[in-house]
């Protein structure tokens, strides 16, 4: 008999392997402009997987091409993206907001707006599936956009992906809850009790959802998002030895993200450490300089503080590169994909304990750890960074960027990936318990 390892048996039973048909459901992608976590975790699990041999079409219900009409699909490294613009439901969403039909649903969902990106994703999806059927639909948390498809395409079966719901995220941004997130909390939880399976992307989003949405968790696994690994080597610092510090910060500038956190903690900083400077990249939200104690002896940080705005994504790894530590002092964080792609750019990080970075960072060898919402905690992990050795903080980037490579790349949570979707599809297993690959 020949040896099982042998690289015919190999080639053998990859061709043996499913060759599947994904269908993705997002309310981003990172096509032409920067956008957030969901939309940088789907384009690279999508091209890892296309390239893979599957094939992947993507629902992307986006403005990015509103201005060419209502729907516009492009490629990206083997992956057919179809922009749905919002322009293809306007009349549904002048129908939507009259008050009499807002009244006569008031009941189940006390503001309508909030089903225009389902209603748009799945009567796009209504003509594509004439010609076309996919073997598994992802779908995401945010905004629901797969509400739909659970219910009404009973055959194939549907991931949600979690990336951070309504519930989870709103409390944390100091807004009111009202009728509309009101809404879209119940078109999130529909949609996670009518799907096949709930994937988070973390233990911590997990219990959440478990909570939020009254899911049995034998009925939620697990896996990581993954980070793009096109960085290596080491951390920029400052060579040329002045004796600057570079400290990066990428996310929404939001209360949630815990921008005032830590504006606050670099102008404490700021008298010992004038050398420090912050480079904020990200959507501006909350404006940082309203943070700032303009009559303190921290009111020199203002020149030290950096706005780069969204930028691409190409760009933000230039400037993770060119630091020498990162901080995410974020109050609350499902995952975390910044601070992972900082690890993987082989920087040492910051995150707070509210996180699902958590599962990623080791206190004291990839980074430090503080208390979510605690000024004093995120100062005394920044001042400890700041004092380390370039050495010791290069030592502490590259084991990180290994952990991120080894357990974060696309190849490895792809491998995760596509063994659930085999195992849902028709002739796999679709119990919920131990599903894990």
């Amino acid at each position: 008999m020949g040896n099982p390892a042998t690289p015919g048996v190999k080639i053998a039973r990859q061709y043996l392997r499913q060759t599947l048909k994904i269908l993705y459901i997002t309310p981003e992608y990172p096509l032409p402009n920067p956008s957030g976590g969901i939309a940088g975790y789907l384009r690279d699990i999508a091209r890892e997987t296309a390239q893979r041999g599957h094939e992947v079409k993507i629902i992307c219900q986006d403005e990015a091409y509103a201005g060419e009409g209502a729907v516009h699909i492009d490629f990206d490294e083997g992956v057919e993206i179809h922009f749905v613009s919002k322009s293809l439901m306007r009349t549904l969403a002048k129908v939507l907001e009259t008050p009499r039909l807002r009244r006569l649903f008031r009941f189940a969902i006390p503001d309508l707006v909030p089903l225009i990106p389902p209603l748009t994703a799945f009567c796009y999806w209504r003509r594509l599936r004439r010609h076309w059927r996919p073997d598994i639909i992802e779908t995401f948390d945010w905004k629901a956009t797969g509400l739909l498809f659970a219910p009404f395409e009973g055959g194939i079966p549907v991931v949600f992906r979690g990336g951070g719901h309504c519930k989870a995220l709103i409390p944390y941004n100091d807004l009111p809850w009202n009728h509309f997130f009101e809404s879209q909390h119940r078109l999130e939880r529909w949609t996670a009790r009518a799907s096949t399976l709930l994937v988070p992307c973390s233990e911590l989003l997990g219990e959440d959802e478990a909570r939020d949405f009254q899911i049995p968790k034998e009925k939620i696994l697990p896996v990581p998002n993954c980070v793009s690994l096109i960085r290596t080597g080491d951390p920029g610092g400052d060579p040329s030895g002045r004796g600057t510090t570079k400290v990066a910060f990428v996310g929404r500038l939001e209360l949630r993200k815990g921008i005032d956190l830590l504006v606050k903690a670099a102008e404490s900083l700021y008298v010992k450490y004038p050398e420090v400077d912050y480079y904020l990249v990200g959507r501006i939200d909350k404006d940082p300089f309203q943070f700032l104690n303009t009559k303190g002896p921290g009111r020199g940080l203002r020149e030290k503080i950096h706005l780069t705005g969204p930028i691409p994504r190409d760009k933000v790894y230039d400037t993770l590169a060119g630091c020498d530590f990162a901080v995410f002092p974020s109050r609350y964080e499902p995952f975390g994909n910044v601070a992972l792609e900082a690890m993987a750019c082989g920087l040492p990080v910051i995150v707070s304990d509210r996180g699902g970075w958590r599962e990623a960072v080791e206190e004291g060898e990839t980074g430090f750890v503080c208390r979510a919402g605690d000024v004093d905690s995120l100062r005394e992990a920044m001042e400890r960074m700041i004092l380390l050795s370039r050495e010791k903080r290069v030592d502490m980037g590259r084991r990180g960027r290994e952990r991120v490579v080894r357990d974060y790349s696309a190849r490895a949570v792809a491998d995760r990936m596509i063994a659930i979707y085999e195992k849902l599809t028709p002739g796999g297993r679709t119990t919920y318990k131990g599903m894990g690959p």
